[in-house]
């Protein structure tokens, strides 16, 4: 049987202890929230076994920090001086990497760590949203070359992960924020924004909400995602995401030279170029 501790019991945290619950055949979850409203149903909802405390952290085999990432390393201050550290494995869900793996290496150097991002999530946040299969067929990133893990550890975090339904991929902290800077965080910004933009729209044309359709939806869908986890991880990937935003722009530019000059062939091949490759991913 695994004993496994849930810090973090939001839309993530609680889809993890519903996927453990459902795909493990032998797991004891142990839980914390400091909103107690989220620790009260995780607990009325059998979303975890019982509380995580103070005294029974320490037979823990594997703790899941499932909080925003400026969070995480608080967590840790708290409850570090309590663990079993050669026996229990702490594994971070954040979405960045680099920042918090730094800060792990030296605030906590004996710690058997590794760091994971589940590429899973919706546009609500609090375990009322958790579901057990969000992490069905989702790609799941761990930080390879760890410290103080040897190969059974890797693999026993990697067989949970697959029994909840994950594909299992490795990179370097820099690789996850390079890539996922792109791939995720420009998306949440460009969401953003142009529900910002549609904010000051809609103060002297009340009638555009009468006029929404399924395109505005969908590239704003996330822009209702929780700012809590948002903010973390603007302020600690920005470099990489300052960079992809200024590339963002230029493309934006040269578009809107195309309609300027009414370059109906540029706008065409443009638009076909982008259709061709949304089709093949």
């Amino acid at each position: 049987m695994y004993s496994i501790g849930i810090i973090g019991l939001g839309l993530i945290g609680g889809s993890l202890a519903l996927a453990l619950n459902k795909y493990l055949s032998a797991v004891e979850i142990k839980g914390f929230d400091k909103n107690a409203d989220n620790l009260d149903y995780a607990l009325k909802n059998s979303m975890i076994d019982c509380k995580l405390t103070k005294d029974n952290i320490i037979n823990l085999d594997i703790i899941f920090i499932a909080v925003p990432v400026k969070s995480i390393q608080t967590v840790l201050r708290e409850y570090y001086s309590l663990l079993k550290v050669e026996k229990t494995l702490v594994t971070d869900m954040g979405s960045t990497k680099s920042y918090i793996h730094k800060k792990i290496s030296s605030s906590f150097p004996n710690l058997k760590y590794i760091g994971g991002h589940p590429l899973a999530g919706k546009e609500v946040s609090g375990p009322r949203g958790a579901e057990a299969d969000l992490f069905t067929g989702k790609k799941y990133i761990l930080i390879k070359q760890e410290q103080n893990n040897d190969v059974n550890e890797v693999i026993i975090l990697t067989d949970i992960l697959k029994k909840i339904g994950c594909n299992v991929i490795f990179m370097s902290p820099q690789e996850h924020d390079r890539f996922l800077a792109f791939s995720s965080h420009l998306p949440q910004v460009l969401s953003t924004s142009l529900m910002v933009e549609y904010i000051d729209f809609e103060k002297e044309n009340r009638e555009i909400a009468d006029l929404i359709g399924t395109g505005f939806l969908d590239m704003t869908r996330i822009a209702a995602s929780d700012p809590h986890m948002w903010v973390d991880i603007f302020l600690t990937n920005k470099k990489n995401i300052i960079n992809n935003i200024d590339k963002y722009i230029a493309v934006l530019n040269n578009f809107k030279q195309y309609i300027n000059n009414d370059d109906k062939e540029e706008i065409f091949n443009v638009m076909i170029k982008a259709g061709e490759k949304r089709e093949e991913i």
